[in-house]
């Protein structure tokens, strides 16, 4: 079985130049012959060439973003960033999103570089559950210390924060 594959391209001038590819393909126990006609080769009143559909719509919806970022040292970038600008994070109140509970042990995400392992409160703790935002105040954004007997620190891959109820936004 042989069929047609057109591939269309344009060279510089813009205009549409068509390639005609015979394949041979292979069909178990039965052949298939497969014509399909294509309607962009055929020339309008004008005499220029007609777009398939799909092709007028591409044009349509083909975005031309040409982003120009100018370039910024280093330097000018970590001093316009929302890390320096916060500050000392220490104390800082954050929303965070429960992401996984074992037993009473609650996993919390709340952006930075690690998450925070909060127990369950007593009071209310069936409202704590997977997907709820939760509000936190920030101890430490990462627990990292040397222990006993060794001579590197180590970091528990943790932050440690306080866990200071559910988060409720305001509605007016």
């Amino acid at each position: 079985m042989a069929s047609a594959c057109r591939i269309f391209c344009r060279n510089i001038n813009n205009i549409p130049l068509s390639k005609i590819i015979s394949t041979k393909l292979r069909v178990s126990s039965k052949e298939f012959l497969i014509q399909r006609h294509s309607h962009s080769d055929q020339k309008d009143n004008t005499g220029t060439y007609k777009h398939s559909a799909f092709a007028e719509f591409y044009e349509k919806t083909k975005e031309n973003k040409q982003v120009i970022e100018e370039d910024q040292d280093f330097e000018m970038l970590l001093r316009n960033s929302n890390f320096i600008n916060l500050g000392d994070p220490e104390g800082k109140q954050v929303i965070g999103t429960i992401f996984h509970i074992v037993d009473n042990d609650l996993y919390i995400d709340f952006g930075w570089k690690f998450h925070c392992v909060c127990t369950r409160p007593v009071k209310n703790a069936d409202s704590f559950v997977r997907g709820s935002q939760v509000k936190l105040r920030i101890k430490s954004l990462e627990l990292a210390t040397r222990f006993l007997g060794s001579e590197k620190d180590l970091t528990l891959l943790e932050a440690d924060a306080a866990l200071l109820g559910l988060h409720k936004p305001i509605k007016y």
